[in-house]
């Protein structure tokens, strides 16, 4: 008898299945404003990781498989287009119709349009990339069942990668897949209403040939950071610095009150007021090595006048030795700040990003026309004398990680812009009140 029910049963479960609808994923249009993450679409493995997310989604929300879990057409399109009507040409009643979009946007361009959080300014600013999904189902060309938007709204979040941030590539292809899948998940649930929703993702990082080499599989030390300093580890010891507020000081030359002006600088600045009409100040910042309860001084000169054809005067830093870090009447370090400094023999490699820990994570983009290695170039590089070494501090990728050198000797790479985050430290001989020096001018508020 259990024999007989078995053989029965076989057919029945047989046609059941042969009846159940299936989805068909017509197509996927991808546009993208900025960025480069609607070219992961043209890997075969992430489509393929795509589509077995997908077919999960729809098999939990409709209770339909995917018909092909294999091939995804991808359409990548010059200008993003509305979807007015669901078009396709078969007419079989057991297939369900799924057109999805997926347009990516300058968060600049998404706020002006939309404008749904302008009074979230929070928002706009940490808001690095917007990726809008859009989804139609039809179960034929008269009857949606589902017509769906939502906007990704992506910010950096927590990461042990260092390096240079990518300003073109703002997720990793994991963590592009991860986006995907929790956006769709939302898109595809018929009973979730959700049209907008934020979204942190871990940083990608830019292939160089200074940093990337160095900073793969290191140890991390992590500061623990305050609004105006950090306290962190070195050689076991504790150590903080701390930041002041930014002020500054005009140089009067004549009159009544002359600003007291060494022999040197008095020279350095009536020479380049002879060749043009500027003015000068002086930048000041109150600094403190709170473990050996040192108060500093950092004095920067900065001309400004009718050449000056930075978008910023207050980075217009005279050139040569005339910068200083001071303790009381004593002087700490002399240096000289270069603007957009090339490094010689570094390079940026735009079409390849990676975590920024493992080198093993590399991502090589399939880009259309071939481009060549771009010279890697510092924002500001900051080179002088420290006590009895020379010291270069070069403060790359937009100012976000600084890379110093005593004696040209690698001491440590630490990632921050106006505050220390992250260290890698490469060589502990330096004595600790130096480094926090050193840290204290190559973090300063002025490196705009």
């Amino acid at each position: 008898m259990k024999k007989l029910i078995f053989i029965l049963l076989i057919p029945l479960l047989y046609g059941s299945l042969s009846a159940q609808k299936k989805i068909v994923i017509e197509d996927l249009r991808s546009f993208s404003m900025h960025g480069l993450e609607s070219i992961y679409l043209q890997t075969p493995a992430i489509r393929q990781t795509l589509l077995r997310n997908l077919n999960e989604i729809v098999l939990q929300h409709f209770d339909c498989p995917l018909a092909d879990t294999n091939s995804l057409s991808v359409e990548m399109l010059k200008l993003p287009r509305a979807r007015t009507k669901a078009d396709f040409n078969t007419s079989d009643t057991n297939q369900l119709h799924l057109f999805l979009d997926l347009y990516q946007y300058r968060p600049f361009d998404f706020f002006l349009a939309t404008r749904a959080t302008q009074n979230d300014t929070s928002v706009m600013k940490s808001t690095k990339t917007v990726i809008r999904l859009s989804a139609l189902l039809a179960k034929d060309k008269n009857t949606v069942l589902l017509n769906k938007t939502i906007d990704l709204l992506l910010s950096h979040g927590e990461t042990p990668g260092m390096g240079i941030v990518s300003e073109n590539t703002y997720l990793s292809p994991k963590s592009f897949l991860e986006v995907l899948r929790t956006g769709f998940r939302l898109l595809l649930d018929p009973q979730d209403m959700t049209e907008q929703i934020g979204i942190k993702a871990t940083p990608v990082f830019q292939a160089e040939n200074l940093l990337m080499p160095a900073l793969s599989q290191q140890q991390r030390s992590v500061a623990a950071t305050q609004k105006n300093g950090a306290a962190f580890t070195y050689n076991s010891e504790r150590e903080m610095v701390r930041y002041g507020d930014k002020l500054y000081q005009e140089i009067e030359l004549r009159g009544k009150n002359p600003t007291p002006l060494t022999p040197f600088l008095r020279n350095v600045i009536e020479e380049a007021r002879n060749k043009s009409r500027s003015d000068f100040i002086f930048l000041h910042q109150e600094l403190r090595d709170v473990k050996r309860d040192h108060n500093y001084l950092l004095k920067l000169l900065i001309q400004v006048g009718p050449d000056t054809e930075v978008s910023n005067p207050l980075t217009n830093f005279m050139e040569g030795y005339v910068h200083y870090l001071l303790k009381d009447k004593d002087t700490i370090a002399r240096f000289s700040i270069s603007h957009n400094a090339r490094m010689r023999g570094k390079f940026i490699y735009p079409d390849k990003v990676w975590n920024g820990f493992d080198t093993a994570s590399l991502h090589t983009f399939s880009l259309a026309q071939v481009v060549p290695p771009q010279p890697l170039v510092a924002a500001y590089q900051v080179k002088g004398q420290i006590g009895k070494h020379m010291f270069t501090i070069n403060c790359l990728g937009s100012n976000t990680v600084k890379e110093i050198l005593v004696d040209d000797k690698r001491i440590c790479i630490v990632q921050g812009r106006f505050i220390p985050e992250r260290f890698v430290f490469f060589d502990a001989s330096l004595s600790p009140e130096i480094l926090d020096q050193l840290l204290l001018i190559g973090f300063s508020g002025f490196l705009e």
